[in-house]
């Protein structure tokens, strides 16, 4: 009980720190540039420079660039190393790149004839998600995979693996392992495996998502079926989103015995905290609008509160979004209201935008696939 008790006042207090008005100030122009990129993003779209693909691919594997022609040489020659090489289908999507990209992949196209590459470069800058949905969205496979700049498979038979899998009753795929470094003589092998299976999943990546989407594989029907990724979060967390989506609408997730490397570098998004923290918030506070998933939040947050006050670490909003609508006094909330009318603005300004981002077409088609499940089960 003193435990739990101290607890809570360790996280209080790191919420007292985090929501002072500096950072406050800084999430409001966070907020509105967020939502002007958006708006942008509607009259943004890809162009295609050039696509080699002769064969019929099996899979294509969709890899989001910005400045990454450092990177991309490895991505290629990871992929060209893959025992269904002359069946895979590269789509880059070059999100405004100021550097050789253009020229390099070109070089690459004539130098791995065996795979086709398809190019496309975005208008203008549309974020990573959006990247993602265009790329995925151009495939001419029934399998599609992504695979990040900076990222690619080790394992030679990563793709059959994974293929063999999703043939026989697994609608989408990660590798089981992943090395996490600056270079796979320089990382850290980590295994992936999941301790629970549908809602229960969801919440298991709700407070803590370990999946890795690097090394993600799918049937591109599935992937159609819930929305795809949406791009109203721009850079951050698309990969949790979609992954929830397909978990809450009961389709097969399955871990392939292969290996995937991530490579870590301090300038990446995902490791910039108060951007992380708005798109987090963002992306879990949505699913609070579905009454059957917010009733099953709020009962797994009332039976471990605990863990959930370590979620405010990552997702801030989200976590007092759900304590508001359990009606448990806390200190959060205290801390909270201490802030005053400054914060209480902003809190309006982020309920008001998730609310917005229930209104794209991914997640009406999430809700449309989620309902029709449900009830199937009832049935």
């Amino acid at each position: 009980m003193v435990k739990n008790f101290l607890r809570k006042i360790k996280y209080s207090l790191h919420m007292l720190k985090f929501l002072s008005h500096k950072n406050i100030h800084q999430l409001n122009n966070l907020l509105n540039t967020y939502s002007q990129k958006f708006a942008k993003n509607a009259l943004n779209s890809s162009i295609l420079i050039f696509d080699t693909t002769k064969v019929e691919p099996i899979v294509s594997v969709v890899t989001p660039a910005y400045n990454a022609s450092v990177f991309l040489p490895l991505v290629a020659q990871s992929l060209s190393e893959q025992s269904l090489a002359d069946r895979i289908q590269w789509i880059v999507v070059d999100d405004g790149s100021d550097d050789n990209t253009n020229e390099l992949l070109s070089n690459l196209s004539k130098k791995y004839k065996q795979m086709g590459i398809k190019y496309l470069r975005n208008r203008f800058n549309g974020g990573a998600t959006f990247c993602l949905r265009q790329g995925f969205n151009v495939s001419d496979a029934p399998y599609v995979a992504w695979v990040s700049a900076d990222d690619y498979y080790i394992d030679r038979r990563k793709l059959e693996k994974d293929i063999e899998m999703l043939k026989t009753g697994f609608d989408f795929v990660f590798s089981k392992y992943n090395l996490f470094g600056e270079s796979p003589k320089m990382s850290k092998k980590i295994e992936t495996f999941f301790s629970s299976s549908g809602d229960e999943l969801f919440a298991d990546i709700t407070y803590s998502n370990n999946i890795n989407g690097s090394s993600f594989v799918i049937k591109k029907q599935v992937y159609e079926n819930v929305g795809g990724f949406d791009d109203i979060l721009l850079n951050v967390d698309g990969d949790y989103d979609l992954f929830s989506r397909l978990i809450l609408c009961g389709y097969k997730i399955g871990l392939s015995n292969s290996t995937s490397f991530v490579t870590l570098r301090g300038d990446q998004v995902s490791r910039q905290s108060l951007l992380m923290k708005f798109g987090t918030s963002v992306s879990r506070g949505r699913f609070l609008y579905v009454p059957e998933i917010r009733r099953f939040l709020l009962n797994k947050f009332l039976e471990d509160p605990i863990r959930f006050y370590r979620l405010s670490y990552g997702s801030p909003f989200f976590v007092l979004e759900l304590m508001r609508l359990s009606s448990q006094p806390t200190a959060l909330c205290l801390i909270a209201e201490m802030r005053g009318e400054i914060f209480e603005t902003f809190l309006r300004a982020y309920r008001n935008f998730v609310k917005f981002a229930t209104g794209t077409e991914a997640y009406k088609r999430f809700i449309d696939v989620f309902y029709k499940t449900r009830e199937k089960k009832v049935v």
